[in-house]
């Protein structure tokens, strides 16, 4: 039953935005910028590469969201970061791209940016084997630390429906935690990370030296929360995924914030799922998704003491919905349509197995100040993603500047 609400939720959410919901993509900067992104890749010239990627990733370009992650997983031009390849892998691994399920397997085998579970590796390395992709070069599974004893990703029925199916795409997007590099300073935090099945994002030995943050009180804020906040208690999340979204002891980042506060909402912090619908319909974090966004409002309304002008959201949302359905879908149909996603939305709110299963599709584009991003704000294809890493939302969106 939980494997059939998760994926008719999956399928609902996600496999319907590509219709209804998403913009017409725009006409790229060049007459194919994944290739030319490859191309630029190849050649070494990452600077060149990395708009284009994007731009072919955020168009559905199963490869180049891999080529995403290989640039941070070598640090290529962005200080290498495992975690941050995996948002982008983890996209790959689901639109059926084989090298991408490999390195998969090698994240839960390894811990990097997903705690480790042998199972996980297991499924993807079997769906990369039926895709008939070579093994990594140096694969480092024969040195791989053990495997967490109890995984709660999924229980072991539903992997093994979803392996017999053999469709990545139903997995919902991976569990993924980035811990900022810093914290893995603290012997207690990384031990207690360690404990937890985590490995640094960065790659290197957990008690390799790191740079500190200059801004104590922040650093002492996000080490009082990131054990919490990996063991899923919902407010410490949040405040943790507020540490990342405003600054301080790590540079502003809505889309590593994003991955926070997501988890917050979906273990049932009203703020959180408040704020979160917030990040989807401004694009803050994330891909704009009205739907989601409305689905997250109407989640927060559910939960006791919620916020108090929830209702109003939620009818600003119904509106915009309607919107941009009937842009789409003009007529009685698009009435329709609009009536029945919205009655959806509703409906899986009140699910509470839904809510664990259900994650937004995420996306991260390094900070503008690495030159990167700001060339691809400049490309025409940022008009119709709608989707932005690299800005704060208002301050009054976070109970730390109330």
């Amino acid at each position: 039953m939980l494997l059939r609400s998760t994926v008719l939720a999956w399928l609902l959410l996600f496999g319907m935005t590509g219709g209804v919901l998403v913009d017409a993509q725009a006409e790229p900067k060049t007459n194919n910028p994944g290739a030319d992104g490859r191309a630029a890749f190849a050649a070494g010239d990452y600077a060149v590469a990395g708009p284009l990627l994007a731009e072919a990733a955020l168009g559905g370009d199963a490869a180049a969201h891999r080529f995403m992650g290989e640039i941070y997983s070598a640090g290529q031009h962005v200080a290498r970061d495992e975690c941050a390849a995996l948002v982008w892998y983890d996209h790959a691994a689901r639109m059926g791209d084989g090298p991408a399920m490999r390195r998969m397997a090698r994240a839960y085998r390894m811990g990097w940016g997903v705690k480790r579970d042998e199972r996980m590796a297991k499924l993807w390395a079997g769906f990369a084997d039926e895709a008939s992709t070579a093994a990594l070069l140096a694969d480092p599974f024969a040195q791989s630390p053990d495997p967490i004893d109890k995984p709660s990703y999924m229980a072991q029925s539903v992997l093994d429906l979803i392996g017999d199916a053999g469709e990545p795409g139903i997995l919902p997007a991976a569990e993924i935690y980035l811990v900022p590099p810093f914290l893995w300073n603290d012997p207690d935090i990384a031990s207690g990370l360690l404990k937890r099945s985590l490995a640094p994002c960065d790659a290197r030995a957990p008690d390799a030296p790191r740079a500190q943050p200059e801004d104590r009180v922040a650093a002492a804020l996000m080490k009082g929360l990131v054990l919490k906040a990996v063991d899923n208690v919902a407010h410490a999340a949040l405040l943790f995924s507020d540490a990342i979204l405003f600054g301080g002891a790590v540079p502003p980042n809505s889309c590593v914030a994003g991955l926070w506060m997501e988890r917050a909402a979906r273990y049932g912090d009203p703020n959180a799922a408040y704020r979160l619908s917030h990040l989807l319909i401004t694009a803050y974090g994330f891909r704009e998704d009205t739907a989601i966004a409305l689905f997250w409002a109407e989640v927060a309304r559910l939960i006791p003491a919620s916020i108090k002008d929830s209702a109003d959201w939620i009818d600003f949302l119904r509106m915009e919905l309607e919107i941009q359905v009937q842009l789409n879908v003009p007529g009685d149909e698009g009435v329709r349509k609009c009536q029945e996603l919205q009655e959806s939305m509703n409906k899986l709110a009140r699910d509470s197995q839904v809510r664990r299963a259900i994650r937004a599709n995420h996306y991260i584009i390094w900070r503008g100040v690495d030159g990167v991003y700001t060339e691809y704000q400049s490309a025409r294809a940022y008009s119709s993603n709608r989707f932005n890493c690299d800005r704060s939302p208002p301050r009054g969106l976070s109970p730390l500047h109330r």
